[in-house]
């Protein structure tokens, strides 16, 4: 499956844009939004699965810009 800009996020979680490596949280069920860095359609890999019941006791880094 292909996680694309207006695609629905089938897993609530931290996802990152394969263009730039920029992090956003998604919940399950909304649609993937373009890259907030460059402003245009992205596709968005899975970098952390958060579930429901419970959060993860560390976060993962934030992602490097520039």
């Amino acid at each position: 499956m292909v996680l694309a800009t207006g695609n629905k996020n089938p897993q609530f979680g931290i996802y990152k844009a394969v263009c730039c490596g920029y992090e956003i949280v998604v919940t399950e069920g909304a649609r993937f939004p373009d890259c907030p860095e460059h402003k245009r359609p992205a596709r968005w890999e899975l970098v952390a699965a958060i579930d429901r019941g419970r959060m993860p006791l560390t976060l993962p880094s934030p992602s490097r810009r520039g």
